[in-house]
């Protein structure tokens, strides 16, 4: 069986020591006295004061509004200078003006008794080829898009044709015309 005994640490009387004197208690800290606060700063009104904390809400509110009327202050003022087309061609990058002067647009006629539209067409190959291959872009894209797999195509002798859509890279766009049908059904 041990017995633990707890000592002081200003009792300098080692363990085992016959001397029976009383532990010393430790001085309890007086209180700091705060100094005098001078008269010329005004005292806490008992009315609670509102804190400011931010809303974030508030700032992106303000911010998209800002940033939606810059745009449609720009978006307005672009409508008003009119681009001729000769302007807007030079001003599109060399890769895509190279593009557009290594294709050539065709007149499609999409229905009977519809305008007929041009469709742009990037081709490469010999027409002589046994093999043709047609690639037809997704969403979002054209035929610039496909430029180097039709090269890559042709230069292993197969005729390729990239076509951009109606709507799409350098093919007009389609007019839908709704016809109104006169009766039932």
């Amino acid at each position: 069986m041990a017995i633990i005994t707890e000592y002081d640490e200003d009792r300098i009387d080692p363990p085992g020591s016959p001397s029976k004197s009383k532990p010393k208690s430790r001085p309890k800290p007086e209180p700091k006295a705060e100094p005098a606060k001078p008269e010329s700063q005004h005292q806490p009104s008992s009315t609670p004061q509102k804190s400011q904390a931010s809303n974030p809400f508030t700032f992106w509110f303000y911010f998209t509004i800002t940033v939606s009327l810059i745009t449609l202050l720009f978006v307005s003022l672009s409508s008003f200078s009119p681009q001729d087309p000769k302007t807007w061609f030079l001003s599109l990058p060399s890769t895509l003006r190279t593009h557009y002067s290594n294709g050539r647009p065709i007149k499609v006629q999409i229905g009977p008794n519809e305008p007929a539209i041009e469709v742009f067409t990037y081709s490469k190959g010999s027409t002589k080829s046994s093999e043709n291959v047609l690639i037809v872009h997704g969403l979002g894209c054209s035929s610039f898009t496909f430029r180097k797999v039709v090269d890559d195509l042709a230069s292993k002798g197969v005729f390729a044709v990239a076509v951009d859509l109606p709507g799409s890279g350098f093919s007009d766009k389609t007019v839908v015309k709704e016809r109104e049908k006169v009766g039932g059904g």
